[in-house]
């Protein structure tokens, strides 16, 4: 699975603070989390950037006119059927936030792949280049946003209870 994970490492703290605090268990949290995260996957697709503010590459011409031969003329980049897209799923327990897609190609569009020769009885089929694309990713602010959501999760709480 293509994915982003978030663990919180200092467990026992947490729960003691989460008690402390009479606040939810982390579950909710953990799960409010993987929406998030969920949600700026889906904003990746939309600004089709890589984690790093890149444009991803635009698709080739003859990506193009395969798309508006087969009756669809979309040329959104990773959103040819919107399949890989509706597939970006979330996932989370006590502990860990994860999205994610278990579509086979997905790895090849994340990381990118070289072409490659085929043998077949009948002759040899050369695949194409395909660059990476990363829309699986969390960018710095993104990370930021996370930890201030759970931060007020866990104090907001705590700041209540002084008052």
């Amino acid at each position: 699975m293509t994915g982003v994970t978030v663990k919180f490492i200092d467990k026992d703290n947490l729960q003691v603070a989460i008690r402390r605090a009479s606040a939810p268990p982390n579950s909710r949290i953990l799960s409010a989390v993987a929406s998030r995260m969920r949600g700026m996957q889906m904003q990746h697709f939309k600004e089709q950037k890589d984690s790093e503010g890149k444009v991803w590459a635009p698709l080739k011409p003859g990506t193009i006119k395969r798309r508006r031969m087969g009756g669809r003329g979309g040329v959104k980049i990773l959103q040819d059927t919107g399949r890989m897209r509706a597939s970006v799923d979330r996932y989370s327990d006590r502990d860990t936030a994860i999205t994610g897609t278990n579509t086979i190609y997905a790895a090849t569009h994340q990381f990118g792949r070289e072409s490659r020769t085929y043998s077949y009885y009948f002759g040899e089929w050369g695949g194409a280049d395909i660059p990476a694309r990363e829309f699986i990713y969390l960018t710095e602010g993104e990370q930021k946003t996370l930890i201030e959501f759970v931060s007020k999760e866990i104090v907001g709480p705590l700041m209540k209870r002084k008052n």
